[in-house]
This record gives structure tokens, sequence and C-alpha cells, in this order.
């Protein structure tokens, strides 16, 4: 009876492992493809921060946000743009390149507002000098089938005196304009964006509409240096969001490729519409 007990009991037992190992190959099997696929997405980030990790003798931004307001249906425009800057090279840096602007319509009168805030000094100590170097170009929109022409406003800023290895300062700019955004309320539409020239570890657009109108993205970008579409960089490019009534949009993208311009195109649409 013992030996039969024993078999018994041999038996029940390799049964019970042999459906636990087939539950666990069948749970492997179906847990495979998610697991990939959170190893693919975790490696696609990595990717991204070493591209947009700093080199030396070079700023780091550590953020830059964009915050936008059309005032009214004349076009009228108000924005503030916040940068946190941090020296991460070895060096001393006096300058900072790549500042630029751009309009759908030429504006004789481009008042820029700069404030700069720093732990380390005064705000006061630091001088920034602009260098205004305005053109136009139609490059950046012809490459999205658009042939209006943009008026682009490009300077430089000065510091002085130099921010200092492992300093950190923020940089507010304001720039107020009349009738640049008018395009935004015809079928026309109109574009905005931002061109990143220095490694940075996220940028955020804030687009406020004008009271009872919502905004409409048409479509949404990342150009290459040539203005050509970066298909790769669109596949991990988040969508813009909005919020509960479609007045505000926030597009927030993390780890945005150098050399590269992040644009959306949009309507403002009356809300009786």
């Amino acid at each position: 009876m013992l030996t039969v007990g024993l078999i018994a009991f041999a038996i029940d037992y390799t049964s019970s492992f042999t459906t636990l190992f087939s539950g666990s190959i069948k749970w492997y099997i179906k847990a495979a493809p998610i697991a990939l696929a959170v190893f693919l997405y975790t490696i696609s980030i990595i990717i991204l921060y070493l591209k947009s990790y700093p080199r030396k003798n070079e700023l780091n931004f550590e953020y830059t946000v964009l915050n936008w307001r059309v005032l009214n249906t004349n076009g009228d425009f108000s924005s503030s743009i916040i940068y946190n800057i941090i020296n991460r090279s070895d060096v001393p840096i006096t300058e900072i390149r790549g500042e630029r602007d751009g309009f759908s319509h030429q504006i004789t009168d481009f008042p820029i507002e700069y404030s700069l805030f720093g732990e380390s000094r005064k705000a006061s100590s630091i001088e920034i000098s602009l260098e205004p170097k305005p053109n136009s170009f139609i490059r950046d929109i012809k490459a999205v089938g658009n042939a209006s022409s943009v008026f682009s406003y490009d300077w430089g800023i000065k510091l002085s005196p130099a921010l200092m290895p492992k300093e950190k300062v923020q940089i507010i700019r304001k720039v107020d304009t009349n009738g640049t955004e008018i395009d935004a309320f015809s079928d026309n539409a109109t574009w905005a964006g931002w061109r990143i020239i220095y490694p940075t570890l996220y940028l955020e657009f804030n687009l406020i509409a004008p009271a009872r109108y919502k905004i409409k993205v048409l479509e949404y970008h990342c150009l290459d240096d040539t203005g050509a579409i970066d298909k790769s960089e669109e596949l991990h490019m988040p969508k813009p969001q909005f919020n509960c009534n479609d007045s505000v949009l926030i597009w927030r993208i993390f780890f945005p490729l150098r050399e590269r311009r992040y644009r959306f195109k949009y309507r403002l649409i009356n809300e009786s519409e």
C-alpha cells in the first residue's frame, strides 16, 4: 500500500509540475512582446538622451518654455520665453547664439525685453546686449507645403561678465507684436515653432487663444537643418495636448534633437462655429 501511495503521489506531483511549467511557458510567450516593447522604448529614450547630452564648451538648456498668447482678432501677440541655462563646459561663455523669431507678416518695430536671474550673483551684474540681424526666408515653410514667406529676425546675446563653468542662470525674453497672427483666424492658418541649438532636456509650448476662441492644430512636424521632415524623430514625438475647451495648447517634448525645428500649424476658430 505504501508503494502504491508513493507511486500515486509521484504521478500527481509530476502532473502538477507539468501543468505549472506549461502555464509558465504560456505566460512567458504572452509577456515576451510586452517586455520587448518596453525594452525597445527604453533604448530609444536612452539614445535620445545621448543625442541631447551636452558637449564640451557648450551651454546646456535644462528646459525651454515658450508661453504664447494671441490677444485678439487683430492678431496682436504677446510672448515670454523662459530658458534655464547651465554652463557645463570648462571655460567661461560670453555668447548665446541662435536667437530667432519669425512672423508671417513683416514688422517694423521689434521690441525685445530680457530679464536674467542667477543664484550666484545679482541680475544687475550681467549685461545682455543684442545684435539684431533681420532677414527673411521661405525654406522652413516650403518644406511642409506652404509657399508663404516668413520674416525672420535673428540675433545673438552677449553676456558680460561671462557665464562661469557650472554657473546656472534663468533668462526670460518677452516680445510683443501687433497684427502678426492675423492669419490664424483665416483658412490660411499660421505656423508656430522653435529651433533647438543647444542640448535641451525638454521643450514646452504653451499657446493661449483669445476669449471665445479655440485652437485647432492642422499638422505638426520636426524639421532637420535642411528644412526636410525628420520622420524618424516624429515616431517618438508626442502630440500637442489641449485643455477641456481647446483654448490652451500644451506641447511638451523631452530630449528634443539639436539642429531641429519643432513646428505646428494652427487655426483659431470661434466657439460658435
